[in-house]
């Protein structure tokens, strides 16, 4: 039976940790003994993200069982026209990450957090992407706005400062975001010193987390889980769109090329052409580039499970691994991601130990949909309707 009320005995506090970035392989590089240890007492796999591999979609994923395409947030930058007017805001049907507190691009699923609330667990939440809004109706009884120069550890010092409140104060479920080996990945790529070096903070972090509540003497089921992988990228490797559909007359130093929003863009374009330049982007569906391929929004091939959420704008451009799409220019970054989950260097990583998690569990690796149904299974609720199932995990859950 689910909900909290048809349970005799209240589940143990789940902790979530995202550490943004972390590709699967990373775990094979010798540089997180928390991590292995943590598996070592539970279980270890590799999960596949969602298409696309960012960010904001695959935190949400995580914690609704839902692609994408389904729960709405469809890229890291979106645009929705049904967003109501703002006269604080020109550009409020234009979503970037510092309106993540508003609920209006939320409300396409439940997340475990809103679920958790709406049945007596409190939840508490650092950094996790959407936590800030109110979806349903309802926010985590703990959470804080995004503070990027908190380290990993002041992240963790603060999540152990809840379980340091009275027993009736503490969250029942917890969500903590890591992002150190994403920025730093970005900047100087998977195989640099600089990343080493992060991902081992990321495992010190862990490392903190897990003395810190066996200190306070708090059994806790905890999943680590990434959202995506990285791969290596280089400014030499992009397609720009006004040169694709020819300038006409755009000047070099031009900022924006008014014939289109360029919604998104890097390992992959979202693209909305303005009125009169649809022409355009029609013969750009029709070339053939060799390390990219533009659709129309109902021709992408089916096994992206992708483009029909009307906020996957009209023209998409999907380049090959390690390849980039930009409208006029492009940031100098050595690595990145968002790329077709089928690629190995998107491979994420998922880590699980606890009273409720068997030891030495082998599971295959699985789609990050079905992380979701685990994390109810453990917090003894009901999942909503989602896109993934118990059943690759199961093996590793225990009573």
């Amino acid at each position: 039976m689910y909900g909290a009320c048809a349970e005799a005995k209240a589940p143990a506090p789940l902790i979530i940790v995202s550490i943004d970035a972390f590709r699967a392989d990373f775990y094979d590089r010798g540089l997180t003994p928390n991590l292995k240890a943590l598996s070592d007492a539970g279980t270890h796999a590799v999960i596949h993200p969602s298409f696309p591999s960012l960010t904001f979609p695959n935190h949400y994923t995580l914690v609704t069982g839902k692609r994408p395409d389904h729960h709405g947030m469809v890229a890291n930058y979106m645009y929705d026209a049904s967003h109501p007017a703002d006269p604080k805001d020109a550009d409020a049907a234009h979503f970037t990450k510092a309106k993540a507190a508003d609920g209006f691009w939320w409300q396409e699923a439940k997340p475990v957090w809103v679920s958790a609330e709406q049945n007596g667990i409190r939840s508490g939440a650092i950094f996790w992407p959407g936590t800030q809004a109110e979806i349903d109706h309802t926010r985590p009884a703990l959470f804080l706005d995004y503070d990027k120069t908190a380290t990993s550890n002041d992240r963790v010092d603060k999540l152990l400062a809840w379980m340091d409140l009275p027993p009736e104060q503490r969250p029942g479920l917890s969500l903590l975001y890591l992002d150190e080996v994403d920025v730093t990945g970005h900047k100087y790529g998977p195989d640099s010193p600089e990343i080493d070096a992060a991902i081992a903070e990321a495992d010190a972090a862990v490392g903190r987390l897990v003395s810190g509540l066996k200190a306070r003497g708090i059994v806790a089921n905890i999943i680590v889980v990434s959202d995506h992988g990285l791969t290596s990228v280089s400014p030499d490797r992009v397609y720009i769109v006004s040169d694709l559909i020819g300038r006409g007359g755009l000047p070099a130093d031009a900022k924006a090329d008014p014939r289109y929003d360029m919604i998104y863009w890097g390992s992959l374009g979202l693209i909305r052409p303005m009125p009169g330049s649809e022409a355009l982007f029609d013969t750009l569906t029709k070339t053939h580039f060799d390390h990219m391929q533009c659709y129309h929004r109902r021709d992408i091939p089916a096994h992206y499970r992708y483009g029909k959420n009307p906020r996957v704008t009209e023209i998409v451009c999907i380049p090959e691994l390690g390849w980039q799409v930009a409208g006029l220019r492009i940031d100098k970054n050595l690595g990145n991601h968002g790329y077709d989950p089928a690629y190995s260097d998107m491979n994420a990583i998922f880590v699980a130990g606890g009273p409720n998690i068997r030891q030495g569990a082998k599971l295959k690796p699985f789609d990050n949909v079905d992380v979701y149904d685990a994390e109810m299974t453990l917090l003894h609720l009901k999942p909503e309707p989602n896109d993934g199932t118990i059943a690759p995990v199961k093996p590793a859950l225990r009573p």
